[in-house]
């Protein structure tokens, strides 16, 4: 893994990168640290997308129809 310093500019997660996070934590049950350091955004971006998962049991094929 590629462990780079952060820098000021936030990163926007596509929608394969949204897809690929919810099958990762949810699926492959990799923690949700290790998912954030990959994708380079905070465990609570993770956090509230699975939120949305969790309470939208339609989320994803909503995200998958974008």
């Amino acid at each position: 893994m590629d462990y780079r310093q952060k820098t000021g500019v936030r990163v926007t997660l596509s929608l394969s990168d949204k897809i690929d996070i919810v099958e990762k934590v949810k699926f492959k049950w990799i923690p949700h640290k290790r998912v954030a350091r990959e994708y380079r955004v905070s465990e609570s971006v993770i956090s509230k997308l699975m939120t949305k998962v969790r309470e939208n049991k339609d989320y994803i094929k909503t995200l998958a129809r974008l």
